[in-house]
């Protein structure tokens, strides 16, 4: 009976130590990486070598560069004679509370000037215009028309159609989208005092279907919104371009090329990892890019 608990207990010791191998097997050193530059002020259009030291699993580079929030959509309008009744509406601190309290609490900036505008039953397109000055940083972007339809018995009120609505982030290089006129989820508002049947709804005819402004023959005044889906301003930062893979050979070098001038704050992420943990390190450095 000694001999056998003798036994177990050698066998668990052993297996103890097995399991405190792998696990020392298992964890991660903090890697050991850094980075740096000949110069930090180069010319738009240069290689820029970043040379790398140390060894680490995986390599993540950003170059801090932000894209550009750009806002196009066409529109047309038909039947009466009232002016200015379409604004282009954007706002940072709207709550999703689509009532007219919710948007009366807002703070929204009129940017209507930077488009150009239906006028008449042809579909203008906009243009296309910035709108990344409108982003602060943390909070999503909310883009909405609004109609204003004044009471009057001899200017009268008219109907407007909205299409091709869409929102795309413009980095160096590439151009990807990030809201789109037949998938997002419009939200309208038209307020309680507007005639029976006036405001905004969605229309099926045009090419993918339309946002339409009816005010149906309404004298008295008219107020409208149409809310598209908030905007992840997150997309303004491009996604990091790894550069290691836990498979690759440590690479000395990696090089880059700024096709804009200004400054940007580039950063290298470096991680050890294994099944059980990651440890990462951060080198940023910053770099003038000059015109």
């Amino acid at each position: 009976m000694k001999n056998i608990l003798n036994y177990a207990f050698v066998l668990i010791s052993m297996m103890t130590i097995a399991s405190c191998d792998r696990y020392e097997d298992l964890k991660v050193s903090q890697p050991d990486f850094d980075v740096y530059t000949l110069s930090d002020t180069y010319n738009v259009g240069d290689t820029i070598r970043f040379i790398l030291e140390g060894k680490a699993d995986v390599i993540t580079f950003y170059s801090g560069e932000v894209g550009d929030l750009q806002l196009s959509f066409a529109s047309q309008v038909r039947f009466g004679s009232q002016e200015n009744q379409l604004r282009v509406m954007a706002s940072s601190d709207f709550k999703g509370n689509y009532t007219e309290a919710g948007i009366n609490t807002a703070t929204w900036h009129d940017i209507t000037d930077r488009f150009l505008l239906g006028i008449n039953t042809t579909l203008r397109p906009s243009g296309t215009a910035s709108i990344t000055d409108l982003v602060i940083e943390g909070h999503p972007l909310y883009i909405a028309f609004r109609y204003v339809g004044e009471a009057s018995a001899t200017a009268t009120q008219r109907n407007w159609w909205v299409n091709h609505f869409k929102v795309d982030v413009a980095l160096p290089g590439s151009v990807s989208n990030v809201a789109l006129h037949t998938s997002v989820d419009w939200k309208f508002v038209n307020f309680a005092g507007n005639a029976t049947g006036a405001g905004w709804g969605w229309s099926a005819d045009g090419p993918g279907g339309r946002l339409l402004f009816d005010p149906a023959g309404s004298t008295t005044y008219a107020e409208g919104w149409a809310i598209a889906d908030p905007i992840d301003t997150d997309a303004l930062q491009p996604g990091g371009v790894p550069i290691k893979a836990v498979i690759d050979r440590q690479q000395k070098e990696y090089h880059y090329v700024f096709n804009q001038s200004g400054t940007y704050n580039t950063r290298f992420e470096a991680v050890n990892v294994t099944a059980l943990e990651e440890k990462k390190a951060t080198r940023t450095i910053s770099i003038t890019i000059e015109p």
